[in-house]
């Protein structure tokens, strides 16, 4: 990749030189602004990917602020652009640091690495190494790995360009650059804290098995893999298979309380950088020993040990840092992300539920046996999440179905086909919905189907022909009833019926005037008719055992209405029609005989 280099102008009101103040290697370029001197092999580079400066907020109640980005960060080149402008709040001081431009040059990790906040600084929390952070910077001092117990760093720029860092001790380096601030009590102080914290710790190297196990079950340091309680999926701890006969495990402190511990390639001297434990330590252990940092691919092809569980079809193996998979060569299984063996569980093995003796026939997921169901209409045993994803529960037939076998239903229920097929629920041609069948039908007088419920708040009875339409297909006559407009002209050009407008005009009605003061408790008394309970057993075995019951009470105070709206003429026809609500047509049959005016025939043909 070729590297484009930002020119820095100095504004015009930036000093020539290093300002007094100011450490070797530093010049200011705007006030509050400064940047490493320019240095052969040093620059600001854009598009590599770099880090290209660290914005310092300085000296805060939080201590010393680092705040490295990145050229290829949108925000990070405007802050970059304002700082060279001079644009840079005054309250702030902005230090551009240059990274070297030669092949393995500064990373961002390694600056990040050299910068005060790094866990292995001692020095970090201190008042004289926030407040006076220009006078190390461009030193990015860390621990030597060439002494142990010293600190290394650049002794100018141009060292730093050519990657030759310079251990020193401790002591002397806070004597070379801060004897002015620090006391000589507080710099043997200072660096006994570095040399204490910085030493490198012993490092431990096994492909042994038991001694691996040990390591992952003793102390908990933020792995999935720690198991401590041994409840693991496969039949041994899965951390097991690195033992050999490529990889093994590198730690620090004690077998059964590890601090830390990696993923290593003994025979290639490599680790992993996925750390668990204190990772400062362990890789500054590492680093001394000449190990060196590898990546995914330099893992590839890894062999580990193999466990198979032919009982449960699946393997035992760790949730694998490196790679997403393995491939099982009959006598190892060898690390690679194509592979079919899944790496990705936390249980300890290849399979999401190594526990199970069941498999789904939807998915072909293994699941144990509470988590498996037999579903009849498809005649399959579905786990738990195939169920919650493509099935419902039909509250009619109480049994699973697929999702897509469901028809629109009202009343909250579920309903499926198969309810429908087995006559469980019917199709309203009102609403367009289906409903249970414990809920009444109309039979509309086009020969349509309702549901009582859609009726009620849809529909009405006409007056003229007592049969039962759409409400948009019913209109008022004049004097509140309401006649089908298919029947207008007909209801019209009928007189008696045109007469009927009330109990006071008509005839037949003024000798009732004693009874129209009936409640609806009032002939609930009344003796039964001939051929009462055959009606009510027809209506029984038409509609259902609750037939009747439905909402009695408001049936027959709609019967006593129409008695007193429109004479006891208009109720006989009623208890006559067999289209009319099954609970209304009993309603009116009783009040007929608690006014003596019910025929003693046969009962009444219903519908089918």
């Amino acid at each position: 990749m070729t590297d484009e280099t930002l020119q820095i102008e100095r504004p015009g009101n930036a000093t020539t030189g290093t300002p007094s103040g100011l450490p070797k290697g530093i010049i200011e370029i705007a006030p509050g602004v400064t940047m490493t001197a320019p240095t052969e092999g040093l620059d600001v580079v854009r598009g590599s990917g770099d880090v290209t400066y660290v914005r310092v907020t300085g000296y805060s109640t939080g201590g010393f602020c680092p705040d490295v980005a990145y050229a290829r960060d949108a925000a990070a080149e405007e802050v970059l652009r304002a700082a060279v402008r001079g644009e840079w709040s005054p309250a702030n001081h902005v230090h551009i640091m240059t990274s070297r431009t030669a092949a393995g040059g500064d990373g961002p990790y390694f600056l990040r690495a050299s910068v005060a906040h790094d866990d292995l600084n001692p020095w970090r929390g201190e008042d004289f190494w926030n407040k006076h952070w220009l006078r190390w910077i461009e030193h990015l001092p860390r621990p030597s790995k060439a002494v142990p117990g010293n600190l290394a760093y650049y002794q100018s720029p141009a060292k730093r360009a050519a990657d030759i860092e310079t251990p020193i001790k401790p002591g002397r380096y806070l004597r070379k650059y801060f004897a002015d601030i620090l006391s000589e009590d507080d710099i043997q102080r200072l660096g006994i804290a570095w040399q204490a914290a910085t030493m490198p710790p012993e490092l431990h190297v096994t492909q042994d098995a038991d001694e691996i196990e040990a390591v992952y079950r003793g102390r908990y340091n933020g792995s999935c893999m720690h198991f401590g309680s041994g409840d693991w999926g496969g039949g041994c701890h899965p951390a097991r298979v690195y033992a050999g006969p490529d990889l093994g495990i590198a730690y620090i402190g004690e077998r059964n309380s590890a601090a830390a511990r990696c993923l290593v390639w003994p025979e290639k001297k490599l680790y992993y950088p996925k750390w668990y434990g204190d990772y400062h330590r362990l890789e500054l252990a590492l680093g001394l020993a000449g190990w060196k940092a590898g990546s995914e691919c330099d893992f590839e092809g890894a062999r580990i040990r193999r466990f198979y569980d032919a009982d449960g079809d699946f393997f035992t193996v760790p949730y694998c840092d490196t790679h997403d998979g393995a491939e099982d060569d009959g006598r190892y299984l060898r690390l690679t992300d194509d592979g079919p063996i899944c790496l990705r569980q936390t249980n300890g093995t290849s399979v999401e539920h190594p526990q199970a003796r069941y498999s789904c026939d939807e998915c072909g997921g293994r699941v144990g046996e509470d988590d498996i169901h037999y579903v009849e209409s498809t005649e399959r045993d579905i786990c738990g999440d195939c169920l919650r994803r493509n099935y419902t529960f039909c509250d009619l037939t109480r049994a699973y179905h697929r999702d897509e076998n469901f028809v629109d239903s009202a009343g909250g229920l579920d309903i499926s086909l198969e309810a429908v097929e087995r006559g469980l629920a019917y199709l309203c041609e009102g609403s367009e919905l289906y409903y249970s069948d414990r809920v009444a039908r109309v039979e509309m007088a086009n020969g349509e189907t309702w549901s009582s419920a859609w009726f009620t708040r849809h529909g009405g009875v006409c007056a003229y022909d007592g049969e039962n339409y759409p409400q948009d297909e019913l209109e008022d006559v004049g004097d509140g009833r309401m006649v089908a407009s298919d029947n207008l002209d007909d209801a019209r050009a009928d007189a008696l019926f045109m007469t009927q407008k009330g109990r006071d005009e008509h005839p037949d009605q003024l000798t009732f005037d004693d009874k129209l003061a009936l409640t609806a408790d009032d002939f609930l008394a009344a003796p039964e008719p001939a051929g009462w309970g055959a009606f009510k057993a027809q209506f029984t075995a038409c509609y259902g055992s609750d037939a009747y019951a439905h909402d009695p009470r408001a049936a027959r105070e709609q019967a006593l209405s129409l008695l007193r709206e429109y004479g006891v003429a208009h109720v006989r026809s009623c208890a006559g029609i067999d289209r009319i609500l099954p609970s209304l047509r009993l309603a009116c049959m009783g009040l007929l005989a608690a006014l003596d005016e019910a025929p003693a025939a046969e009962p009444l043909p219903l519908a089918a």
